[in-house]
């Protein structure tokens, strides 16, 4: 994950497009495959260090919706990591942080 590219990304959006993001991964295809990937990894420990990261990127929103998201995300990441679960969406996921964007359109 590229966390400076994320900070700038976040940094960059209004509100109304940090809603527009939560919106669009609330719809159906998005939402779908994300809980689909979690099901799989739901047991699985994580030593991710979420707790300065949420604190880190709270700071530059003041919307901490997405900041939740985006942590869940990592977690899940991580999981998935651990347990070698890759299908194409933790792969989309994967690549969207690695260019700093928040994942939030997904089509299968």
């Amino acid at each position: 994950m590229n966390i400076e590219k994320l900070k700038s990304y976040l940094k960059s959006k209004i509100n109304a497009e940090l809603d527009d993001i939560l919106d669009q991964r609330d719809g159906q295809a998005f939402d779908s495959a994300w809980c689909q990937v979690y099901e799989v990894v739901y047991d699985v420990s994580s030593g991710f260090d979420s707790e300065a990261l949420f604190i880190e990127l709270s700071d530059l929103v003041s919307q901490h919706e997405i900041v939740s998201y985006i942590i869940d995300d990592l977690i899940m990441l991580d999981k998935a990591k651990e347990v070698g679960v890759s299908p194409p969406f933790v792969l989309f996921m994967r690549e969207s942080y690695e260019k700093g964007v928040v994942p939030h359109v997904w089509q299968s």
